[in-house]
């Protein structure tokens, strides 16, 4: 009862804030919308607490891994009702997710990347990834606040798959449109993702290594690692 007054609470409050921006028409419409995307999805069936991200409309296919790594305190929202499931990811946050998953962290190792400060909240994900041989693609003069691409999401992914003992191999019998683009050291790695469902190509049969993992697809990718890694043991 409780989380059903406090939803309808949240969809007046949403009706209130997009007033100014859109017709009377055009905010039942939004509010029916929610409803309906989140029929078969609501909080109590995903959730433990009562969070709701209302920019996950639209995101649909997303739900399931979001709300499951939110009830478990491994990803959380940009702010209170807001996920940005279109946002950008930097390299530290998705080494964090990886090694979260994995089972790696762990304080007690040191790091060689030139421009990671020890004293920053990602020193020990990042230094745990690198005991393990996970980033050790990276160049050691990484960025990691930089946004981390496709490719790059690929071969971490991967790796912790291996470290795990879980086998990755890549089936190369159709080759993305962009083939040439991605490093010839890391091709296995994305087309084993590609064959494992884990990370696929787009529909215009490209890859794009270069793009920017978005927030949306980042919960995906580590929510699918999660449960491979669970089936494993």
């Amino acid at each position: 009862m409780y989380a059903a007054v406090k939803k309808f609470a949240f969809l007046i409050a949403l009706a209130a804030a997009f007033q100014t921006a859109f017709a009377q028409e055009d905010i039942s419409r939004i509010i029916s919308h929610y409803n309906a995307s989140t029929e078969d999805y609501t909080p109590e069936s995903t959730t433990d607490s009562d969070t709701v991200f209302a920019d996950l409309i639209g995101f649909e296919w997303a739900h399931q891994s979001v709300y499951a790594l939110s009830r478990d305190g491994i990803v959380s929202g940009r702010c209170e009702g807001v996920f940005a499931p279109g946002g950008n990811v930097k390299i530290k946050e998705f080494i964090k997710l990886a090694v979260l998953v994995g089972g790696l962290y762990s304080e007690e190792f040191n790091c060689d990347f030139e421009k990671l400060d020890k004293n920053d909240w990602s020193y020990p994900y990042i230094a745990s990834a690198e005991d393990a041989g996970i980033v050790d693609f990276l160049p050691y003069d990484t960025d990691f606040d930089e946004y981390i691409t496709r490719e790059q999401t690929a071969v971490i992914s991967a790796k912790i798959l291996e470290f795990s003992g879980v086998s990755v191999r890549g089936d190369y019998g159709v080759l993305f449109t962009d083939d040439s683009e991605i490093n010839a050291q890391n091709k296995k790695y994305v087309y084993a993702l590609k064959d494992m469902k884990i990370l696929n190509g787009f529909g215009d049969g490209s890859f794009m290594p270069s793009a920017n993992l978005r927030r949306c697809d980042s919960a995906v990718i580590i929510y699918k690692l999660r449960e491979i890694l669970k089936n494993s043991l």
